[in-house]
């Protein structure tokens, strides 16, 4: 119902609201509290229907206190989700109350303390009219917030109704700048935290395409005129079925908030990966993926129709410079594209078809514009390219594009034109990747992966890896590897494969030359191996250079297998690249290339005691500190050798924060052992000489023999995270992949003193470690060990099976 003005009044939901005698203030907070329990526990109550009952239940509260107070000088004002009647379990009621003049501290602890006793919690604030005036003057939160209010108890409506008049007169005067840093902060929020349709720990509220979307779009509508949202259908920023598209995406994003809430206790806005499940068993999803991707599917229409109203609104674009101009102001791009006010379309009567679409693809990305929205609906339905060699170059100069390109695919995909150029896109479009490795579904982190492509190919970037990428003679290929390596997730088999076999069809279809298309499959059959190589193998080792190059045979492949390992890990995320892993990357690539060039893949015998001779000599225990570069530290330890002494060092390294990268371990004739750590100093402490002498203290105490392992362990349980599933630890052993150590990789639960437990575990079973590799992947952890007992590798396959046995025992008792 709504008040003289228009603005809405309270209006209850009677069956969680029933009628009852006065109660004392504790009989009041307990039935306030058993109602709210009562929403929450009604399973039948989902998204806005749960959002209505709790408000109804929140009306009444506040009703009934204010009938107490009997001030006809005062209206109680709904705000945000509650004035929308969206609460969640956890949600704040947000709340002002208006008065006229004069201290009413009394009175505003009187209407609150029923909820406060009740377990609410309030966003509250008691204002004059005037004051909430000129605080929305100044204050972006504030003047959105009385766009969207409710009036919910007092006789004072008529001030509340000139109050929201004035706050609306005051959008529209505002319109442009109000409108301005609407979008700014929209686009913020795509950046972080992130796109909701993309990301794999989506943020409901103010993720790109969420709900905070929505409600800035009605926002802007007042700005513009009378009406919220549908005021932008009318100056035509908006079209009549984007509200239909967002009431439905609004309703999907508060079902799955309600569940969330309901789920975890908890305020969260985050849907993190250990929470998906119970959520889609709260919403009846089949299954967690199933919840994620539509979820998706709604937030990229909301993200898509959010940046078309933004383009539109802003007032400030300008045709570019430099086209030339055709009859009323357009500007030339291609044949059937112009430019029109810095919007790229389809010139009047042009036939659509692929490669129109293809064309206009290129040149929006090339110049980082929108595609006209008419003009995309001119291409919806448009056949397949007949891929002439015009259409595979305009292709490839939009991939190249970089980040822009990425938008102009989200363009094309809203209105089904990318699955029609790429039906390969169809399988992986919305697909989540539940790990904590990417950041990002798979369709999202394969255009990611395609722009850090575009930037290692570009002649402005200036580093090592660009210098070598720039000598590429098939840049065409690395663009289509990046944009297929992860093509065949989703399906069965291993998607290396099965993409493998997908890239061969692309290359057959879009006409590519053999040597591209065979250069193209190899890729994306091959893309993990140059990162699985240089973390998880010595590359001190002669048999891991000499697989290596037998595989990648010749110079250009190593150098398109490089720029694609670089490109995918920084798509991937923080977790996959870092300083440690790029110089492994990069160090395999020149050692490959270095072989090549010479004709021999075997390096000549290297003496680890190189530069440590006197030290050795010595006999005296040493610990070496070097910083190696960007945040890399090498601690190098001579000491007398000792069964167990490697798990010893590195449990003093872990409690010094050192996360260990890789290892290389050798024993004297002397007796003395060098023990070289290489890794990142996690919170930068070890840059610190008091720090740095801490951790020598600690070090020289493992040597002598001190137990750090009940330390570790503390440590690894304080950090453990109480709801965290805990994943399975695996064991795989290879006698064959070096030719004097047996190779064991650990696949297990990332923790503090990981790698020293199992490095402790193998001194139990009498096994020496050689060299060693550890690598993180978001919550879990890869280590790999070169071993050997007596100095021979271990190939019995009894001794393989217990030594396995011992490895996931020992862990999971830890």
């Amino acid at each position: 119902m709504t008040g003289k003005s228009g603005l809405q009044l309270s209006s209850r939901f009677t069956e969680f609201v029933p009628a009852r005698p006065a109660l004392t203030q504790s009989e009041r907070a307990n039935s306030l509290r058993e109602q709210r329990e009562t929403c929450i526990n009604d399973s039948l109550l989902q998204g806005s229907s749960f959002g209505l009952a709790l408000s109804q239940v929140v009306d009444a509260a506040i009703e009934e206190a204010y009938a107490s107070v009997a001030r006809d000088d005062l209206v109680v004002l709904a705000l945000g989700s509650y004035a929308r009647q969206e609460l969640c379990p956890s949600s704040d009621v947000d709340v002002l109350l208006l008065h006229r003049s004069g201290s009413i501290a009394n009175v505003a602890d009187a209407l609150w303390y029923p909820l406060w006793d009740a377990g609410f919690v309030l966003g509250h604030a008691t204002r004059t009219s005037s004051e909430a005036f000129h605080l929305a003057e100044s204050d972006l939160e504030t003047l959105t917030s009385l766009l969207d209010v409710r009036i919910v108890a007092g006789a004072a409506s008529v001030d509340a109704d000139a109050l929201v008049h004035r706050v609306r007169r005051l959008a529209r005067r505002r319109r442009d700048s109000l409108i301005a840093e609407l979008s700014a902060a929209s686009f913020r929020r795509r950046e972080r935290p992130g796109r909701l349709g993309e990301v794999l720990e989506p943020d409901l509220k103010d993720g790109g395409g969420g709900l905070r979307d929505i409600h800035s779009l009605r926002w802007a509508g007042w700005a513009k005129g009378p009406g919220g949202a549908s005021a932008l259908v009318a100056v035509g920023a908006l079209h009549g079925e984007d509200l239909e598209a967002l009431a439905l995406a609004n309703d999907a994003l508060l079902d799955t908030r309600v569940a969330l809430h309901r789920s975890t206790g908890r305020p969260s806005d985050r849907l993190s990966l250990q929470d998906q499940d119970a959520v889609a068993s709260l919403l009846g999803a089949q299954d967690a993926d199933s919840l994620v991707r539509g979820l998706s599917e709604h937030a990229r229409i909301v993200s898509w129709i959010a940046a078309e109203a933004w383009g539109s609104l802003d007032s400030r674009t300008t045709p570019k410079r430099g086209l030339r101009r055709l009859r009323g102001g357009d500007s030339e791009l291609a044949e059937g594209v112009v430019q029109r006010h810095g919007v790229v379309s389809l010139s009047a009567g042009a036939a659509v078809d692929g490669s129109l679409v293809l064309r206009t693809a290129a040149h929006a990305a090339l110049l980082n514009a929108r595609i006209d929205r008419d003009s995309l609906e001119r291409m919806r339905g448009t056949a397949e390219p007949l891929w002439s060699d015009d259409d595979r170059y305009y292709l490839i100069e939009w991939l190249r594009a970089g980040h822009s390109a990425i938008t102009v695919a989200e363009a094309l995909d809203h209105v089904g034109v990318l699955t029609t150029i790429l039906p390969e896109w169809a399988n992986v479009r919305s697909m989540p990747q539940r790990n904590a490795y990417h950041r990002f579904t798979v369709d999202r982190h394969l255009l990611e992966t395609v722009a850090e492509s575009a930037a290692l190919l570009s002649s402005d970037l200036k580093s090592s890896d660009a210098d070598v990428v720039n000598a590429l003679t098939r840049p065409d290929v690395l663009i289509f590897a990046a944009l297929l390596h992860d093509i065949g997730k989703g399906q069965p088999g291993d998607h290396s494969e099965v993409g493998a076999a997908i890239a061969r069809g692309f290359a057959k279809r879009v006409g590519l030359d053999i040597e591209g298309a065979r250069l193209l499959e190899w890729l994306v059959l091959n893309h993990l191996l140059m990162a699985d190589t240089a973390t998880r193998r010595d590359l001190d080792d002669p048999a891991t250079l000499e697989r290596f190059v037998a595989q990648v045979k010749n110079a250009e492949t190593v150098i398109l297998l490089h720029a694609l390992t670089v490109a995918d890990s920084r798509a991937t995320g923080p977790a996959a690249w870092g300083p440690t892993k790029a110089a492994l990357v990069s160090e395999l690539r020149e050692r490959a290339l270095l072989a090549i060039s010479a004709g021999s893949v075997t390096p000549a015998g290297l003496d680890p005691f190189v530069g440590y001779e006197d030290l050795i000599t010595a006999g005296v225990l040493t610990v070496q500190w070097s910083e190696i570069e960007e945040g890399r530290i090498q601690c190098a330890v001579i000491a007398p050798d000792r069964p167990g002494l490697l798990g010893a060092v590195a449990s003093a390294l872990a409690l010094a924060d050192l996360d260990i990268s890789s290892v290389s371990a050798a024993t004297h004739s002397s007796g003395m052992a060098l023990e070289i750590f290489s890794g990142v100093d996690r919170f930068g402490r070890l840059g610190n000489q008091n720090e740095r002498s801490k951790a020598t203290g600690r070090i020289e105490a493992a040597c002598a023999g001190e137990d750090f392992s009940d330390r570790l362990t503390a440590r690894a349980v304080a950090y453990r995270s109480p709801t965290a599933k805990r994943g399975a630890t695996s064991v795989t052993i290879d006698p064959t992949a070096s030719t004097t150590a047996t190779v064991v990789e650990v696949y297990a639960d990332d923790e503090v003193g990981r790698f020293a437990r199992i490095a402790m575990i193998l001194s139990g079973e009498g096994v020496d470690v050689t060299a060693a590799r550890a690598t993180t992947i978001g919550d879990r952890i890869v280590d790999v060990f070169y071993v050997q007992i007596n100095g021979e590798k271990i190939e019995a396959s009894e001794a393989l099976a217990e030594l396995r046995k011992a490895i996931i025992d020992g862990l999971e008792d830890s």
